[in-house]
């Protein structure tokens, strides 16, 4: 039943989240009195995007059209699928009492990643980013909390303690220090989108630690191909609306090099055969590479 409705649950949240975000500017140019117009002629580039976060950019041509709406329409679909989709195996093992071959690591990471990329779209206005973000973070917050009382007595338990404490403290440093410092929305921005960049480089290690495994063994039964393809298309999808729509690097670029990422993966699919027949892949994936 979890498998079912989780992305069912995830795609009506998204729209909730979507719809209020969008919403949201156009209540309080009602609210303030100012016309449409005035708004553009007066406001400078960033404040129109923040209030109209799809009409900021008029794309010229169908491509850009469909970059810009429907590319990320469809990405905050997947991409909160993606983060529900682990839950499953995580409740399978909250039944079976044990980690069995969970890394709680790596979903510690994604909690504060997912936080990471929630900041960066909200601090600059955009509904689709937060949209897939919102939803997402509840989804990985649910299954860090869960394998917590499964960690007892392992010996990964400190490390991922200190990971997730300290990087919980350094994302309220940071925050603290943007608003005392009294940055820019650009400047403001800008660091939020190098935060989340880092934490994207971080959970790369995953994938390129299977690649290598991979390529050494010869064995592609670690790589789950349902899973990996579901990632490319998500990263697919983000990637257009990132450079084609909105034109933002920090959307674009970890996405771009997750979509290589998983492709590589797929290919080395194709390549080495499963050794383990009785293991077609690993169908819980430690981490979500991209948005």
């Amino acid at each position: 039943m979890m498998k079912v409705k989780a992305p069912v649950l995830a795609f009506l949240l998204c729209c909730a989240v979507c719809e209020a975000a969008i919403s949201t500017p156009l209540l309080a140019r009602q609210a303030t009195g100012t016309s449409m117009s005035q708004l553009r002629n007066s406001a400078t580039p960033r404040q129109r995007a923040a209030a109209f976060p799809l009409r900021a950019r008029t794309p010229k041509s169908s491509l850009a059209a469909a970059a810009n709406v429907w590319c990320p329409v469809i990405g905050v679909a997947t991409s909160n699928a993606l983060y529900f989709s682990p839950l499953a195996a995580t409740l399978e093992r909250t039944k079976a009492g044990s980690m069995g071959s969970l890394n709680p690591l790596p979903a510690a990471v994604t909690v504060l990643s997912t936080i990471a990329w929630l900041q960066y779209g909200l601090s600059v206005a955009n509904p689709f980013v937060v949209a897939s973000n919102v939803p997402g973070l509840t989804a990985a917050i649910a299954g860090f909390v869960l394998m917590l009382p499964l960690m007892k007595d392992k010996a990964d338990l400190p490390l991922t303690q200190a990971t997730f404490i300290g990087g919980c403290a350094a994302t309220l440093g940071l925050w603290t220090w943007l608003v005392f410092s009294h940055a820019t929305a650009v400047v403001r921005s800008s660091i939020l989108g190098y935060w989340a960049s880092a934490f994207f480089i971080v959970l790369c290690a995953s994938p390129l630690s299977t690649i290598k495994k991979v390529v050494q063994t010869k064995n592609a039964a670690s790589i789950f191909a349902l899973t990996t393809a579901a990632q490319c298309a998500n990263c697919g999808l983000w990637s257009a609306y990132g450079y084609f729509g909105v034109k933002d690097v920090f959307v674009w670029a970890p996405n771009v090099t997750g979509l290589v990422l998983g492709l590589c993966q797929l290919a080395l699919k194709l390549i080495f055969p499963n050794k383990d027949k009785g293991t077609p892949g690993v169908a819980f994936s430690e981490n979500k590479f991209g948005f």
